[in-house]
């Protein structure tokens, strides 16, 4: 374990998972306790909000920036892999909030905020996560003439890689803890580190910025390869369409508005056709490249690729025929937040 000390959100993440998937929370969350499962949740959640850090960096930048007249006003807080001496990052950051939905419970009564389904989550302080999202955010150039192939991206941490993962990243926490509605900071937790004024000018601006918007869609469509896969970045021709980054950029793409999902879409015909390849026929399994070994990683990575695939389809053909009037979120229930 003390090898795995940068990874504690994940290995709590995928344990839970694991028996989520199994049926078997319950169980898990008793195992080697004396107490009920519900006291073990909340250890479990403590520990997590443990991991929960400021960063220093991202605090500089906007002291630099001059983005905030008070930079300290807010903080910028990110989960890191372990409780001290680490720097808060988007991976961990995603294992930590799904980690925190999964402790959540039965989730169906969103409109109780009483409810152990909203609790771990609604008292996470989401302004402060999402000023350090933000601040991870690659802005486009001032100048339109230079093209800047990571326009609309996110660093996985600060001074980090950019790929589709990151944007996968934000996209899950963005739309577990309702990050891009600004409705929904009216139900924020008093309890947060900064006490901070709703009716703040920079605090309104920073809640009425989006994080998912036409940049951020942007980037994922361009990092589609010609093969039909996507790659990890935008760069033309310079990567190769992989399976797992496939997934990420799937299912970024369809939690971004749908009025968007209008403007830019991907090319379902090559995608279709690529996914279709990565089946092997001796071994039975897919594979995640072109002319690579068959891996039971991309059993996953693939298979919930061909899922997502069948919702993107299903909405062109819903926005085609209606206008826009349907929603990607309206497929399935992801609201956990009181509303």
């Amino acid at each position: 374990m003390q090898g795995q000390y940068p990874t504690r959100p994940w290995l709590i993440y995928w344990c839970l998972q694991g028996a989520a998937l199994l049926g078997a929370e319950r169980p898990v969350l008793e195992h080697h306790y004396n107490g009920t499962a519900a006291d073990r949740r909340a250890d479990v959640a403590q520990y997590l909000m443990m991991c929960l850090t400021g960063d220093e960096q991202v605090r500089e930048y906007y002291r630099q920036t001059n983005q905030l007249q008070d930079a300290d006003k807010i903080q910028a807080l990110g989960f890191a892999g372990g409780p001290s001496g680490q720097v808060p990052h988007l991976a961990c950051s995603y294992a930590a909030v799904c980690a925190l939905a999964l402790l959540g419970g039965d989730t169906n009564d969103i409109n109780n905020s009483n409810t152990i389904g909203n609790k771990y989550l609604a008292n996470l302080p989401r302004l402060e996560i999402k000023k350090w999202l933000l601040a991870l955010k690659k802005q486009p150039y001032w100048d339109k003439e230079k093209k800047d192939p990571h326009n609309g991206c996110f660093m996985i941490q600060w001074g980090g890689e950019v790929d589709v993962r990151a944007s996968y990243c934000v996209a899950i926490i963005a739309s577990l803890l309702r990050l891009d509605d600004p409705d929904s900071f009216l139900y924020e937790n008093t309890n947060t580190p900064v006490v901070y004024n709703l009716n703040d000018e920079e605090v309104q601006a920073l809640i009425h910025t989006k994080l998912l918007d036409a940049d951020t869609l942007s980037f994922i469509v361009r990092c589609q390869t010609h093969e039909g896969g996507f790659a990890c970045h935008s760069y033309q021709y310079a990567s190769e369409a992989h399976g797992a980054y496939t997934h990420c950029a799937l299912a970024a793409y369809l939690l971004h508005p749908r009025e968007l999902l209008q403007e830019q879409r991907i090319d379902l015909h090559r995608l279709r056709r690529w996914l279709a390849a990565r089946q092997c026929v001796f071994e039975g399994g897919f594979n995640g490249r072109t002319n690579k070994l068959v891996d039971s990683c991309y059993s996953y990575w693939i298979g919930g690729s061909h899922a997502l695939y069948k919702v993107c389809e299903s909405m062109y053909r819903l926005l085609d025929l209606h206008e826009g009037t349907c929603s990607a979120r309206g497929m399935w229930s992801s609201s956990i937040m009181p509303s």
